[in-house]
């Protein structure tokens, strides 16, 4: 397995999750080429949370992009971000991402 796929699968959530009334399971087929695919879930004060998330190309650069809208996704509801708030960070990650030199 390369970097860009064991970046992939350190990122992926466990296969299922239960709290509050809720259950939700979610698994990637494996590969060994990193097309971008990437999921995470969180209970986020009694509220499930999903992002199913597709980075587009494949490689390094997509599981970098990954990780960041990932950790985005998790960020947010630290700061207090509610669900526009969420996808608006995750959206401005996205971009941080793509302006890069």
């Amino acid at each position: 397995m390369g970097l860009a796929a064991e970046m992939q699968w350190s990122l992926l959530p466990p296969i299922s999750f239960a709290a509050a009334g809720m259950t939700i399971a979610g698994l990637l087929e494996p590969a060994y080429e990193v097309g971008g695919d990437c999921f995470d879930n969180a209970d986020n004060s009694g509220v499930l949370d999903l992002v199913v998330l597709d980075t587009v190309g494949h490689g390094l650069a997509s599981a970098v992009l990954a990780s960041l809208l990932v950790g985005a996704h998790r960020h947010g509801p630290r700061e207090g971000d509610d669900r526009p708030g969420l996808a608006t960070r995750i959206a401005a990650a996205a971009r941080t991402f793509s302006d890069r030199p």
